[in-house]
């Protein structure tokens, strides 16, 4: 089973009422730093459980 931090749980939690988030949704929703924000993104979409759409400040992300 993937081990995945707790700010990306924290993320996958959000996807179970949000059909998209943008990283501005993530760090409101979440109260996470952005920084920490953008690591659980990176980590989600590494294992596959998150998609990427679009391009810079046009990109959201859904469950992979």
């Amino acid at each position: 089973m993937l081990r995945l931090t707790p700010g990306a749980r924290r993320i996958l939690e959000l996807l179970h009422t949000e059909q998209t988030l943008t990283l501005g949704q993530v760090v409101r929703l979440t109260g996470l730093p952005e920084s920490t924000a953008k690591v659980g993104i990176r980590e989600l979409l590494a294992a596959g459980r998150l998609l990427r759409h679009g391009q810079r400040k046009g990109t959201y992300y859904t469950k992979g």
